[in-house]
């Protein structure tokens, strides 16, 4: 505790495919996801709307899964996605009590109320079928030939699952997408940031933010400068893109980004650009190989139901061409 400031970053796995915990937590979560993803997403959307997370604007009516209807799946189907789900969850459980101790050793050395944590997800849920449905050669990761995918295996260190695309929309629903998508479901994560004092302690809040402010952010904590663009120990390196949101989170300013910051995503041919409360994208492109660029106010509809493209044409040019050159 009196060695001075410290930094760590701690890049947990967990809850990552392929999904795997320890001997005695495999059965820790045993039929609690028998009833299914439709199920499961219709309650953790009403949790979640009962507890605040859920963004305004949300039309919980519009949303439209893309997984086949629970009730449609075979029964071994069903016992193989419930099946992953329970190890989802252990998965989740072993993060949360490994997090856990490292809480509790802050606390018994005194440093917590001087630490800043922030936890953060990196993308929407996964939606993978490994160990479900055979995958598509040349695509995703090459599983290893020692894997045993038996049933009776899963969840154990030789096995390879993950839970599927209707348990990824139970998790990201009402948003639209999940993992690997740039639709609001890919895109958005939950995150908490913990320090006392700080002005928007205690509190939900949908202000815009990236991963790309999570490094000035921490500069900006530690009292330090980035020392790009240019070069550093031979090396050279990148200036900063994104923001602090130190300011914001003491109270000192009013957003995190301003109205003329924008922020982008290339998939490829495809993306999709944020400025302000307006966002391109052109994930679904459109027939004959066109690409056809779609706009949305995710602050009025964040759940990318009401295309706006017709409407702005001029400001989807102007917001392509910011795409085009600073983003792709």
């Amino acid at each position: 505790a009196d060695q001075g400031p410290w930094f760590a970053y701690l890049p947990y796995t967990t809850p990552h495919w392929p999904l795997q915990v320890p001997e005695d937590e495999l059965d820790r979560y045993a039929g609690q996801y028998d009833e299914g993803y439709d199920a499961l997403r219709l309650s953790r959307v009403d949790s979640a709307d009962q507890l605040g997370v859920i963004p305004g604007g949300l039309n919980l009516e519009d949303f439209e899964p893309f997984a086949a209807p629970w009730g449609e799946l075979s029964t071994e189907e069903q016992r193989k996605y419930s099946r992953a789900q329970e190890i989802y969850a252990a998965m989740v459980s072993n993060l949360d009590t490994n997090v856990g101790r490292l809480i509790t050793y802050l606390k018994d050395s005194g440093q917590l109320e001087s630490t800043v944590i922030m936890f953060t997800s990196d993308h929407g849920a996964s939606s993978g079928e490994f160990g479900q449905r055979p995958t598509t050669p040349g695509r995703g990761p090459q599983i290893p030939t020692f894997i045993d995918n038996s049933f009776e295996n899963w969840g154990r260190p030789n096995s390879f699952v993950d839970h599927g695309r209707g348990f990824a929309e139970a998790a990201t629903a009402p948003l639209k997408g999940h993992k690997s998508r740039i639709s609001e479901g890919g895109l958005r994560a939950a995150a908490f940031i913990h320090f006392p004092g700080l002005s928007v302690g205690g509190s939900i809040d949908g202000s815009f933010m990236t991963i790309m402010d999570v490094l000035p952010t921490f500069l900006d904590i530690a009292g330090t400068a980035h020392p790009g663009p240019g070069n550093y120990k031979g090396r050279k390196i990148e200036g900063i893109v994104g923001r602090s949101a130190w300011p914001y989170l003491n109270g000192e300013a009013g957003t995190v980004h301003l109205q003329t910051d924008s922020a982008g995503w290339v998939q490829g041919e495809l993306g999709a650009l944020i400025k302000g409360n307006y966002k391109i994208i052109n994930e679904n492109s459109g027939s004959g190989g066109l690409v056809t660029w779609q706009l949305y106010d995710i602050l009025a509809d964040p759940g990318e139901t009401r295309n706006l493209a017709l409407q702005y044409p001029e400001l989807v040019s102007e917001l392509v061409a910011e795409w085009e050159t600073n983003w792709r």
